[in-house]
């Protein structure tokens, strides 16, 4: 088994292709709706924020990941004038933004936790709104060779999650 974070172009290729067994994304992933085949069991529930750095002069620049919609709020902040700086990954996003090249950042929370646990950051004024939580699943490549055994083997031992995430039972069995 080999665990791999890539850009987001990058992993749905690879779904599409069947290079990637299994990943775990939102579901109304438009490059992957097709092409792979998503568990009941939702994984883990992601927070999609909205992060402003209070230090600079107040503008409509916000940097996000390349490609994601996050589920209709990129559309709606355009709308509102935002001028979007896409980055190929979530953390070239959050080190744009925590340089201070944007005033604004999109991402969804943990992987900005993430960052600023393990790096630091350099802002000291960043306000977080809350701006849609919502669930993620294990999705299994429809172009897996493994894909009937993978998706028959995670909807048996998802059947009897008795929390509210795969995320959550597991870590209540593991205390």
């Amino acid at each position: 088994m080999l665990v791999e974070c890539m850009p987001p172009a990058r992993l749905f290729e690879r779904v599409k292709t069947g290079k990637v067994d299994v990943t775990i994304n939102v579901r109304g992933t438009s490059a992957l709706d097709q092409n792979a085949t998503f568990i009941d069991a939702p994984f883990v529930y992601l927070s999609i924020v909205l992060l402003h750095n209070g230090q600079l002069a107040d503008d409509k620049s916000i940097s996000a990941i390349r490609g994601y919609d996050y589920l209709g709020i990129r559309q709606a902040l355009q709308q509102e004038g935002f001028e979007f700086f896409d980055m190929p990954t979530s953390s070239d996003a959050i080190h744009l933004f925590d340089v201070g090249r944007t005033f604004y950042l999109i991402s969804y929370k943990q992987p900005y936790q993430f960052y600023t646990e393990s790096l630091g950051s350099r802002l000291v004024e960043v306000s977080i709104s809350d701006k849609l939580t919502i669930p993620s699943y294990f999705a299994v490549s429809n172009h897996s060779r493994y894909k009937d055994e993978l998706v028959d083997s995670l909807n048996l031992v998802t059947t009897h999650i008795s929390d509210s995430t795969i995320l959550e039972s597991y870590r209540s069995a593991n205390k």
